[in-house]
């Protein structure tokens, strides 16, 4: 079995109340409205100016919901949600114990791991398994997560002999190659989810939530102010340098490995055929990566 692993820590938060899934309808992009037990939605909860807060994962139960966080969000989300709970059932509580993801991909990944674990992965469901929860996910990448207590993710992988285990070096290469926008990195109050390839859990026809307005009035304008660029250049790149064009600020670097990287660069400012600079070294655009159609 020819698979990748990776463990990466992610923040946990246990919603319970009756109004909880009606509660993060209100309060992020995607339509929750619909989301049974056993199965889970991303949506992106958001600012009131439509900048993110946290792509979140929301694992739904009969009587209470898990919701995946980036790792050490979870203060930062529940101050951001408190002040919204008002007359909603709705009860916030963060675990006892840390978790891990541990991510496992591969060529047919979802296939081999229902062989594995006799189970049925199929869209969005997800399954209990000897006090893990497992599913599969498509974002960025087709590839299955246990969710698992921090101390336990080394057990899962004695399922998985002879796969390549990524280094976080390894994995932050991998990930920048493929464009994935990822963790505080690119998910903070200075980016909007349009600008970021997250406009698959964004809902145009559910009603309000907050952000919403500007959300909106960018989709309905058919632009947005920055573009998500990978970056290329002869030299290793700096996370969180400026860049600029003709000796003026256009944007900014957020994640590096070695020569490559992700950042943002002001719509207007957007020419693959430029140069850029960046702390000293010359840089390209790779790629525009997921608006190139609004530049046209």
């Amino acid at each position: 079995m020819s698979l990748n692993l990776y463990k990466k820590n992610c923040g946990v938060l246990i919603f319970k109340g009756k109004d909880r899934i009606d509660f993060l309808n209100r309060m992020s992009t995607n339509d929750l409205t619909s989301l049974p037990p056993q199965h889970y939605k991303k949506t992106v909860l958001t600012t009131d100016k439509g900048r993110i807060i946290d792509l979140i994962t929301i694992l739904n139960y009969s009587d209470h919901s898990i919701v995946l966080t980036t790792e050490n969000y979870e203060q930062r989300i529940t101050e951001h949600l408190d002040k919204y709970i008002i007359m909603d059932d709705v009860f916030i509580e963060r675990p006892e114990k840390k978790y891990s993801s541990l991510i496992v991909w591969g060529e047919g990944i979802a296939n081999k791991i229902n062989e594995l674990e006799s189970i049925t992965l199929s869209g969005d469901n997800f399954f209990e398994k000897e006090d893990n929860i497992i599913f599969a996910d498509d974002f960025g990448y087709e590839k299955v997560i246990y969710l698992t207590g921090e101390d336990k993710a080394d057990n899962i992988k004695e399922k998985f002999p002879g796969s390549a285990e990524f280094s976080f070096n390894n994995y932050e290469n991998f990930r920048i190659s493929l464009g994935i926008a990822e963790g505080e990195n690119e998910f903070n109050d200075l980016i909007n989810p349009k600008e970021c390839g997250l406009e698959r859990y964004i809902s145009y026809t559910k009603g309000c939530y907050i952000g919403q307005e500007v959300i909106a009035r960018l989709d309905a304008q058919g632009k947005i102010p920055k573009q998500m660029v990978k970056l290329v250049s002869d030299s290793s790149l700096t996370k969180d340098e400026k860049i600029y064009l003709d000796g003026k600020e256009v944007g900014v670097i957020t994640s590096v490995s070695g020569n490559i990287g992700l950042g943002f660069i002001r719509s207007i400012a957007i020419d693959t055929s430029k140069e850029y600079e960046s702390a000293g070294c010359k840089i390209k655009i790779e790629k525009i990566l997921f608006n190139e159609e609004i530049l046209n």
